[in-house]
């Protein structure tokens, strides 16, 4: 299993995780590089802080069957 890293504190994200649980920054998954991406919850947009690129989460977002 691949441990990833929250991008606001860098506290330990699981790919079933959908926040983090220190911080409560929001995450979701990118694919084509295999990266955990974490978002600020206050922020209108879904705004990477490690990139500054904005991002939308995918349809299955609102059913919660991925993060």
């Amino acid at each position: 299993m691949k441990v990833f890293q929250c991008g606001n504190c860098s506290h330990p994200l699981y790919f079933e995780n959908t926040s983090c649980e220190k911080c409560g920054h929001i995450c979701g998954y990118r694919a084509k590089d295999r990266m955990m991406l974490t978002f600020d919850p206050a922020n209108q947009t879904l705004l990477s802080e490690r990139e500054s690129i904005a991002y939308k989460f995918c349809q299955n977002h609102e059913h919660e069957v991925c993060n």
